[in-house]
């Protein structure tokens, strides 16, 4: 029984994981230092200790709310049932930190009946916060790419804006036909720029980011307008800038 004591005693120990043994009652009956760490206690302060208390302790908590009692892994695997891998999020009473668990629970049988349960946590904290970190990286590089498009796209309807412009104010000679051209590239240079803002704001608002239908012959149309429109523009800008 010693050796065997022992060999429990120096594998809870090896184990990275906080470990918590209970018997049928709820109470605790053995656990390994990275517990002891967790709770802020030493083995013999939590021996006996019901599970109930551990949980008010570390303020045991899931998607932000705190576990009623039926709720906690515990008492459902004193229940029989397995818990396995389930997140919670655990306040540490010595300094009021913030940890992010992953817990799993069983019921221990002898005979066919429960006579305790087994208690996992493991502290996946700063895994938690890489991940975050590798999200908040993603997302400001899809943002960067966003802005370069943006500016592409302004860019290109500012152009259109400006040249037009400096062409009817170079050559007021031109008769009304001419000016009608210039006047229509500048109008439907703002129709694109509002175009734009109008996608910029819908993605602001939370876009599904769903697929939907796409009018192909319509969108083809617009796409050869566009390019007989930007095509008139070079021809018109190749004819009418004066010579130097």
């Amino acid at each position: 029984v010693q050796e065997q004591l022992l060999e429990l005693s120096t594998l809870l120990a090896s184990m990275p994981e906080a470990v918590f043994i209970f018997d049928a009652e709820g109470r605790l009956v053995d656990t390994n230092p990275v517990a002891e760490q967790l709770c802020g206690r030493s083995r013999a302060q939590l021996l006996g200790t019901p599970y109930t208390e551990i949980a008010r302790r570390l303020s045991v908590q899931r998607d932000e709310q705190l576990l009623e009692e039926p709720e906690l892994a515990v008492a459902r695997a004193l229940r029989g049932e397995s818990v396995h891998n389930e997140p919670r999020v655990v306040v540490r009473p010595q300094d009021g930190s913030r940890l992010d668990l992953v817990v799993s629970a069983s019921a221990m049988r002898a005979d066919g009946q429960i006579i305790g349960a087994l208690w996992l946590a493991r502290d996946v904290t700063e895994l938690r916060s890489l991940q975050q970190r590798v999200a908040d990286t993603e997302r400001h590089s899809a943002l960067g790419q966003m802005a370069s498009g943006l500016a592409h796209d302004f860019n290109n309807v500012l152009n259109t804006i400006t040249q037009a412009a400096a062409l009817v104010r170079m050559r007021p000679d031109l008769d009304r036909t001419q000016r009608d051209v210039y006047v229509e590239l500048i109008e439907t240079a703002a129709r694109q720029g509002a175009e734009i803002i109008q996608r910029v704001r819908d993605y602001v608002r939370g876009g599904s980011g769903e697929p939907t239908p796409v009018d192909v012959p319509r969108l083809m149309q617009e796409a050869l307008e566009l390019t007989r429109t930007r095509t008139g523009q070079v021809a018109i800008l190749r004819d009418f800038w004066p010579k130097t």
